[in-house]
């Protein structure tokens, strides 16, 4: 259960409001196009954070591989070479 007694829908609403007005303030390349919200906070017993709390990524990707994916499959292609113009 979220906290506050918060649905899940409404947490993610609230955090797309934070996103949203971070966004305003930065530069194209530096904005948050997607995000997700994990099914739970990371746990050092589940080897998720190491004992100064930092994410350990290949433990995460382990655990939140599927749901990464899915950010990664809905991102919008990366330009290639071939769809950079060049000038007139």
């Amino acid at each position: 259960i979220p906290p506050d007694g918060l649905t899940d829908a409404e947490v993610r609403n609230l955090l797309a409001q934070v996103v949203a007005d971070v966004n305003r303030g930065a530069a194209h390349a530096e904005r948050v196009r997607d995000f997700a919200v994990l099914p739970h906070a990371l746990r050092a017993e589940e080897g998720e954070l190491t004992p100064t709390l930092k994410a350990r990524r290949h433990v995460c990707e382990e655990h939140f591989g599927d749901l990464i994916e899915s950010l990664s499959a809905q991102a919008p292609p990366k330009p290639t070479s071939q769809d950079v113009r060049s000038g007139p």
